[in-house]
């Protein structure tokens, strides 16, 4: 795209708009699933580091969480998971169901001390903290 004229925040605003329109049309959004992450169907489960995408507003986690514990409970067989932000600050514990019924894979893991160490995962973060 070629523009010789003045660069104004409503410029830029509108190509930001146009861009994340595009993806969304190209479905090219990493981080964006067509499903939700079900831990009960095997081989589903999520793994240490795995990067979870909130389904919903209504949760009371941030919209992205690093799954960093499976809990097995040994009496009822069912799983509790361990649930931080990107930055290591809250802690959530979510039964299968409910993490099921709360989150999506987003497909990114995290291989380092913090997830918002990791630039893949750090640029989505910070596209989404705000929401």
């Amino acid at each position: 795209m070629c523009y010789g004229g003045e660069w104004t925040e409503r410029l830029d605003a509108t190509i930001e708009a146009l861009a994340w329109s595009v993806r969304e049309r190209n479905r090219s959004f990493a981080h964006r699933q067509p499903t939700q992450l079900s831990p009960t169907e095997p081989g589903a489960a999520p793994l240490e580091g795995e990067i979870l995408w909130r389904h919903h507003d209504a949760e009371g986690t941030t919209k992205l969480v690093e799954m960093t514990q499976r809990l097995e409970d040994q009496d009822s067989d069912h799983m509790e998971y361990v649930l931080w932000d990107p930055t290591h600050t809250e802690r959530w514990q979510y039964h299968e169901e409910d993490l099921e019924y709360c989150f999506w894979d987003t497909g990114l893991v995290n291989d380092e001390a913090k997830p918002v160490m990791d630039d893949r995962i750090r640029a989505v973060w910070e596209r989404v903290c705000g929401r």
